[in-house]
């Protein structure tokens, strides 16, 4: 019997993708930069789709802390720090008890995504 090895994607890298589904975004990969959406009054997002880093920050104005985002990647920030760096195959988000942890940018995900008239999705 052979067993699958391929990774599961985080489950916050899902939620994304489906709120971008539920917002209607398209074509990501055809812009000239990242994907920016504030979630909630609490969290904010930014997605790489492209092949190669991107210096980022979460607000329009740039004021926001900065990172470099490695291709095919998305960034969380809570509160205007920077929370999180997770690709398809895994990474890094805060775990504070006290909001900025991966449950709490789960949860504005999926509100994010029952917002925006969908549901989020079983994920095995």
């Amino acid at each position: 019997m052979t067993q699958d090895h391929t990774p599961t994607p985080p489950l916050a890298f899902c939620r994304v993708a489906e709120l971008g589904v539920a917002l209607g975004v398209t074509g990501i990969a055809d812009r000239p930069d990242c994907w920016v959406h504030q979630v909630d009054d609490d969290w904010a997002l930014v997605v790489n789709p492209h092949p190669r880093s991107a210096r980022v920050t979460s607000t329009p104005d740039g004021s926001g802390m900065v990172v470099d985002l490695p291709p095919y990647s998305m960034a969380f920030w809570w509160h205007g720090w920077l929370a999180g760096v997770i690709d398809a195959n895994g990474g890094e988000i805060a775990a504070r008890h006290d909001g900025a942890n991966e449950d709490a940018l789960i949860e504005a995900l999926e509100q994010a995504i029952r917002d925006a008239g969908a549901t989020p999705t079983d994920v095995v």
